[in-house]
This record gives structure tokens, sequence and C-alpha cells, in this order.
């Protein structure tokens, strides 16, 4: 979705990302009424219900989208609560419980989140580090300039899945969110919980994550 506004070109691809990433075991989805707006939702719907045992689909709202690439806060008394009846009654999953986390941007080169992970650890809350692999700018590590490149060639992997594998690996709590619109990226990032790093290996990726 351009800006987050409107449905995706090809929304019968995005049904079967979903599909397969369930498929594959990704038991979260993070999503918001903001998304499209309320088009992410709608999407979870056509693609996954009747959902299956154990999948946690995390939405939020306080924040609207006027026009493309906006975002307006609303956070009014009553919105909340207007906000989160319309989302369950879009995805109709049953508001039986609720997952408490805390959603920060971090990744393997940006830690100034760091502290809020600590404080997530302790408590005992999700955390999630969106834009887990750097973002569209120009820490993204979907470059191939990467800081990462060298070591992910040694793991026979890619920088993407290295940086997953880092986070998935630096913290119980943590719950990444790469967002993809394609099958392949998909199969990719899920390869990602397969890797697992050493105490050397780890040492070398945040050495050299700390040059970008």
């Amino acid at each position: 979705m351009r800006g987050f506004g409107g449905w995706p070109p090809d929304r019968d691809n995005a049904r079967k990302i979903l599909q397969r990433a369930v498929e594959l075991g990704v038991n979260f989805i993070d999503t918001a009424d903001a998304y499209g707006p309320e088009v992410n939702e709608l999407l979870i719907a056509e693609a996954l219900h009747p959902y299956p045992k154990g999948l946690v689909i995390a939405t939020k709202g306080g924040n609207t989208r006027p026009g493309p690439n906006q975002w307006v806060p609303n956070g009014r008394p009553g919105i909340p609560d207007s906000v989160c009846r319309e989302e369950f009654e879009a995805i109709e999953a049953g508001a039986d419980r609720f997952v408490s986390t805390v959603p920060h941007r971090y990744n393997i080169t940006d830690r100034d989140s760091e502290e809020a992970l600590t404080y997530c650890e302790k408590e005992k809350m999700g955390f999630i580090p969106w834009a887990p692999i750097g973002g569209s700018g120009r820490g993204s590590l979907t470059k191939s300039d990467n800081p990462l490149e060298a070591e992910a060639k040694r793991h026979s992997a890619s920088a993407v899945q290295i940086a997953l594998a880092w986070l998935l690996q630096k913290s119980p709590v943590m719950l990444p969110i790469p967002g993809t619109s394609s099958l392949a990226h998909l199969e990719e990032n899920m390869k990602a919980a397969k890797l697992q790093l050493t105490p050397a290996d780890w040492k070398t990726i945040e050495a050299l994550a700390a040059r970008a």
C-alpha cells in the first residue's frame, strides 16, 4: 500500500502472503486501523478467518490517515474504545484477551531504544521493533553495501536474515515485524529463525553494525 493508503495493487497476492506466513509458523500479526485505513484488518479476515488456534492479531488505534503519508493523532475521550470495537468487529475476532506490547524503532544498527527493551524484559512485556531491518532509508539492510554483507555470506545467509536472527536471539520478549509484499522475501525472513549465532558471531556482527 503506497503511503499506507488504499488496497494493495495485488490483493490476491497479499492474501497468499498472509496464508503462507501462518503456514510457516507465524503466530503474531501486527496491524492498525490506520493501515489502509482499515484495509489491513479486512485483508487479514479475508485470508485467515476462521483463525487458527494460537494466532494473535495485535491491532491499535489513536492515529488516523486522512491522506497518503499523513499521520494525525486522535486520542480524544471515547475514541480508543470505539476504535477497538470497530477493529474487532472488522476482523471478527473475539476480544477475549489483550497483549501488552511496546513498539519502538529498533534494529541492529539503531539501538537508541535499548532502555525501553530493558524495561519490557523486566516487566515481561512484548517489545515490537519496527523497522527491524533498517526501514527504507540509508540504514536499510536490504542494500548491497550494508555492513553485514560479508558476515552474512560467511553464514550462507543474507544480511536481512542475520539482522532478524540477531533480534530474535537478543531478547525473549522481542517480536520483530518485518513487512513484505513478496512471498520470496517472506520465505527468506522465516529462515532467519533457524540461524544460530555463536558468542563470537555476535561480537563480530555487533562490531560491523556499529560502523553503519
